[in-house]
């Protein structure tokens, strides 16, 4: 089986300045958020066609409240976005995101639209 290539890399900078960079790790089929050489959050998903399918998104404990999981997501959805794929929301947080952002909307096809939604805590995973 041929893994896809990566959709890229990207710097991006959390609201009080922290250094990110997201990048996309096919073989693990997650998007990662470092900082240096730290993974601080990421992105899990599969694939589905052209859709990038997000299936769960975790900031690891040292690196919550500081923005590192929204960066991630902005990032993610930048390089989806630049490669021509499509998105599915299926993980709360990428849902809740979308929805706080709705010029990405136009990468979730409509069949799928309703995932588009506001995160509750209820849906947190252990």
């Amino acid at each position: 089986m041929t893994l896809p290539s990566s959709l890229g890399r990207l710097e991006r900078t959390t609201r009080d300045g922290l250094a990110v960079t997201v990048v996309d790790v096919p073989d693990a089929s997650r998007f990662e958020a470092r900082v240096d050489d730290t993974v601080a959050a990421y992105a899990e998903y599969t694939l589905d066609g052209d859709h990038v399918v997000f299936v769960h998104t975790l900031t690891e404990t040292d690196w919550g409240g500081r923005g590192i999981a929204s960066v991630l997501a902005a990032g993610a959805i930048a390089l989806v976005r630049a490669a021509g794929r499509r998105v599915v929301p299926r993980c709360p947080f990428i849902a809740d995101w979308i929805h706080r952002h709705p010029d990405a909307a136009d990468l979730v096809d409509d069949r799928h639209r309703r995932l588009i939604r506001p995160f509750t805590p209820s849906e947190e995973t252990p």
